[in-house]
This record gives C-alpha cells, structure tokens and sequence, in this order.
C-alpha cells in the first residue's frame, strides 16, 4: 500500500515538472538566424497558440503581486540552548572516572532527545582527541566508551569544534 502512494506520489510530481516544462517552452522562440532554407519550414510558428486572451492572462500573471510566505511565530516556544562543550567536560569526567561505560548509561539521566545528541557529539569530539575509544560489538549493540588518555590529563583541551544549539 505505502509503495503504491509512493508510486502516485512519484507520478505527481513528474507531472507538476512536465507540466513547468512546458510552460518555459510557451516562452521559448527558435533560432532562425543560420538555417538553411530547406530546415527554414521545418521550424515550428512560434505564434500558433498564442491569442490576445493568452496575452492578457500572461500579463496579468506578470503584474499579480507575488504572495508573501505566511510567517510562522515561535516567539512563544521557548529556546533550549545545549552545549556541547559543557556535554564534553561532563563525558570527560565521568570517563576519566569510571573508565569504562555505555553509551546508554552515559545518557541515561539526558532529559530529552536533544541532550542525548549532545552527548553523542561530546563523545565522538572525545575519540577524535584520542582520548576516549568506541566500540560496538554487533549492529545496534550498546556503544562502549573506554578512556584511552593519560591518567595525568587535567581536563579536556581547547582544540575541539564548538558546536551551539
């Protein structure tokens, strides 16, 4: 059933993109500069079709004022503002820690999705400093993380990407 919507879905749209086609070649004219005489009348009349009403609906296509895009408000959702920079002292932290965890008890107090891709970010921003390392026995098995780093090591450093949002 799904395939059979995606297949007349699919048809649609082609027919919306023939049917655009079409409209720019009602505005197209052919080049007659350079052609032989005998291809002079195989050129298309560039004016057949076209009527005064044609002309009139044109121009007043032309002249219409272009509709404005409705504006969404947001001004009442409120903005949560996560940063990864603060998700990456609490991995390195707790990792240097522990050692050893789970992705999921990583993520395990995150209180919305939003968190839990923060703390992703943290993590993958980890292992490409060298200092965490990720493994995942089987597809879709829990992600281990394991501190790699010197147990000297105060505290991430200042080369990582910062992200905002």
């Amino acid at each position: 059933m799904l395939a059979r919507l995606l297949e007349c879905r699919t048809f649609k749209h082609a027919a919306v993109a023939l049917d655009d086609l079409m409209a720019r070649a009602e505005r197209s004219l052919p080049r007659r500069a350079g052609l032989d005489d005998v291809f002079v009348e195989m050129v298309p009349d560039v004016l057949a079709g076209v009527t005064p009403d044609r002309v009139r609906r044109a121009y007043l296509r032309a002249i219409a004022p272009k509709p404005t895009p409705p504006k969404l408000d947001i001004s009442h959702l409120p903005m949560v503002r996560v940063s990864v920079r603060e998700a990456i002292d609490e991995v390195w932290h707790r990792m240097r820690r522990d050692r050893r965890a789970t992705f999921r008890e990583l993520t395990e107090n995150a209180p919305d999705r939003l968190h839990v891709v923060v703390a992703f970010l943290a993590v993958l921003e980890l292992y490409k400093q060298g200092v965490i390392e990720i493994d995942q026995a089987i597809n879709f098995g829990d992600i281990v993380v394991e501190w790699v780093a010197d147990s000297a090591a105060s505290g991430p450093g200042t080369g990582f990407d910062a992200y905002e949002g």
